[in-house]
């Protein structure tokens, strides 16, 4: 673990604040030393009422946690119309988006009241990263499970704007198509092929790693209109697009509301909590090949390979931060459509 530094008096009041809070994700994953590590080597900011904590369109320099007070997300469409997404209170993550995904955040994070967060910088994490791992790794489940949980509230709230709008329904052929196509796994001769396209074109994992995935995975071939995770699925998976695209889409009323894109060498991934189904749709747009892990390879991998979990891990928190980006931008679409109506 990473070396603590000197300590005062504030410092000890928010490690026990957050180490006693149901409020912070942190205290699920991170021991008590571990936070205090991460306050010593971060920097504790306070604002004002209505003051910009990330501005839409700038990078995050690190990660914020609220420690007290409440703020604002907001999202200007067209540099006019601003859409309110959600109010954040403490133990909420802020910049997360920009931060894993390395782009400009897509929204703004706007004090309401006297705020206090703590920020951990890029530079401590990348420390984090390298010196320990592990801590590292809880820091991304932390992410991830708040992201997820944040997901899941996102999916109701979009779901009654779906129910309500005029999109158009799903015909009878579009729901049977997507029923009755199923992937096939590959034949090993084909196999080796695809094998040696993720090594070469998908540097994050090298050789050695890959060749370890590779015993702990499926290759699949997917026909366009398959789908491959649905709504209601409770399992979490992760596949990586080696040829083709994948839609992913939210489900209501037999409308499909489109999210994003997945291209080739990307790895996507539906994230189930406590047996809770991800609800987000993913189907192919075109005659796909996949690598698929199920929970059980999974599991195999962090029992068997904890460092390459982590690696793996940390692409599956970039996934869902994606997902997130992508569904606050149907909310506000969503939120254009029913003002405009």
């Amino acid at each position: 673990m990473i070396e603590k530094v000197n300590q005062d008096k504030s410092t000890d009041r928010y490690v026990k604040w957050i180490y006693d809070s149901d409020n912070f994700t942190l205290n699920k994953f991170l021991n008590k030393d571990e936070i205090l590590s991460l306050l010593n080597y971060s920097q504790i900011i306070s604002y004002s009422a209505s003051e910009i904590v990330i501005k839409q369109g700038k990078k995050s320099d690190g990660i914020f946690i609220i420690l007290e007070g409440t703020v604002s997300v907001t999202e200007k469409i067209l540099d006019k119309n601003k859409f309110h997404l959600g109010v954040l209170s403490p133990g909420s993550f802020l910049g997360v988006i920009s931060y894993i995904v390395n782009e400009p955040s897509h929204t703004s994070f706007i004090t309401n009241e006297n705020v206090t967060c703590l920020f951990i910088s890029k530079i401590y994490l990348k420390m984090v990263s390298l010196i320990s791992p592990i801590l590292n790794y809880k820091i991304t489940r932390a992410i991830t499970h708040q992201v997820c949980n944040h997901l899941k509230s996102l999916h109701e709230k979009v779901s009654e704007y779906i129910a309500d709008s005029d999109m158009s329904k799903l015909s009878l052929y579009g729901r049977v198509i997507h029923s009755i196509n199923k992937p096939s796994i590959l034949l090993p001769d084909k196999s080796e092929k695809y094998k040696e396209m993720l090594i070469t074109n998908f540097n994050y994992f090298d050789k050695e790693e890959w060749e370890n995935l590779f015993k702990h995975c499926q290759l699949l071939d997917a026909p366009k209109n398959c789908k491959i995770i649905s709504e209601t699925e409770k399992n979490t998976t992760c596949y990586i697009v080696i040829r083709g695209a994948i839609q992913s889409s939210i489900m209501k009323s037999n409308r499909l509301a489109k999210l994003s894109v997945i291209g080739p060498y990307t790895l996507l991934a539906n994230l189930c909590l406590e047996s809770n189904p991800f609800a987000i749709t993913f189907i192919t747009c075109e005659k796909s090949i996949l690598l698929k892990m199920n929970e059980m390879h999974l599991k195999s991998i962090e029992v068997i390979q904890p460092l390459l979990w982590y690696k793996l891990y940390h692409l599956i928190c970039k996934s869902v931060v994606a997902l997130q980006r992508s569904v606050d931008k149907l909310d506000s679409r969503l939120q254009i459509e029913n003002y405009n109506r």
